[in-house]
């Protein structure tokens, strides 16, 4: 007998009003069992890292339900051996732990994506810091086999915000009972601030999300 027709009866009844009978052990361990089988289902949905879809539009990603974590414009750091010091203008999106970073705001498909599975550290760049790149910041992976990700921002403002929401993303499944501080603080200390965001975070891997990357 499945979980909802050994229910079924149950609340039928008790949506008429009637009083149900105390429930025979058969029934109850049913229900015993379909409660651990749900729970069971929500952690690992919980648990689970969302892989970055690999064709949708900015605006269309922009008004997914639920919305967005954190969207805006960064310069980016090339990703290719010719690129590598080009600091291209992108539209950046965090969705659902996921980085997409697209020409435009209203670009039809993003320019690349990738998951922060993995992704243990969101840091301050200062080898990457010009005078056309003032406040540079780069997200770091548990493993140096994966690629490590430099943005600049605008603003030393705008540059806490990004590696604050960077980090809360990346430790949701890890550091529940500990977020890192609001950057919208202006009283914080900065000292302070970027080193509880700079502090690593202690992650275990995922093996379902994968990348798009692309320059």
């Amino acid at each position: 007998m499945g979980c909802r027709s050994a229910l079924w009866p149950l609340n039928h009844m008790a949506s008429l009003g009637l009083r149900t009978p105390a429930p025979r052990p058969s029934t109850d361990r049913t229900r015993t069992m379909c409660w651990a089988s749900a729970l069971s289902f929500m952690a690992a949905e919980e648990m689970h890292w969302p892989a970055p879809m690999k064709a949708i539009g900015a605006q269309n990603l922009l008004t997914m339900p639920g919305g967005v974590a954190k969207a805006g414009y960064l310069h980016k750091k090339g990703g290719t051996q010719l690129q590598l010091l080009r600091w291209p203008l992108r539209f950046v999106i965090i969705h659902k732990r996921c980085v997409y970073y697209f020409k435009s705001s209203t670009s039809a498909s993003p320019q690349g994506a990738f998951s922060l599975n993995g992704y243990n550290r969101v840091m301050r760049a200062a080898e990457e810091t010009t005078s056309n790149n003032v406040f540079p910041f780069k997200i770091v992976h548990v493993s140096k086999k994966h690629r490590t990700w430099f943005f600049s921002a605008s603003s030393e403002d705008e540059r806490k915000g990004w590696m604050a929401l960077l980090r809360r993303e990346i430790g949701h499944f890890h550091e529940k009972k500990e977020l890192p501080p609001d950057a919208s603080d202006s009283s914080s200390d900065t000292d302070s601030f970027y080193g509880a965001i700079e502090r690593p975070v202690d992650i275990s891997l995922s093996p379902y999300p994968t990348d798009n990357e692309g320059s």
